[in-house]
């Protein structure tokens, strides 16, 4: 989950048995509106960059847990940092980074979303998608349909 706001904002989840990049549609976080989600199928390669990407942080994290990362360091241990930009940079290629333009909405699934956390955390969370029609969702925060 690459972006966190009061609530996931924007990464990768399971939506339907495959992994599914999701957006958060907000304008104003502070809004009292339902929060909905653009989801879009993540590529098996995309994944794979997401994931190698995901064990830099877990690393990094478990280090800084233990107080041996460096203060510095954020967000990848300073043997793993050039691999994490490299992994950005590539996973940025694969549409893998939130949008501030207006993304492909044709191709993309609207869904509201309930996050739970688990034993992990952030690192643990679970999430059960509610699909939304379009016309439930006429306009979506920074995006109109």
């Amino acid at each position: 989950m690459p972006e966190w706001y009061d609530g996931p904002r924007f990464g990768i989840a399971d939506f339907r048995g495959a992994p599914h990049l999701y957006q958060s549609t907000w304008r104003d976080i502070d809004s009292d509106e339902e929060d909905v989600f653009l989801l879009s199928p993540v590529p098996e390669m995309a994944l794979a960059l997401a994931l190698e990407d995901w064990a830099i942080w877990l690393r990094y994290r478990a280090a800084r847990e233990a107080g041996v990362a460096p203060q510095d360091s954020h967000p990848a241990l300073p043997e793993d940092r050039t691999r994490h930009y490299e992994l950005q940079e590539l996973m940025a290629q694969h549409g893998l980074e939130p949008r501030e333009d207006r993304p492909d909405l044709t191709s993309s699934l609207l869904a509201r979303a309930e996050f739970r956390a688990g034993a992990g955390g952030s690192t643990g969370l679970s999430v059960r998608w509610t699909p939304v029609e379009r016309q439930e969702a006429p306009e979506l925060g920074r995006w109109r349909l």
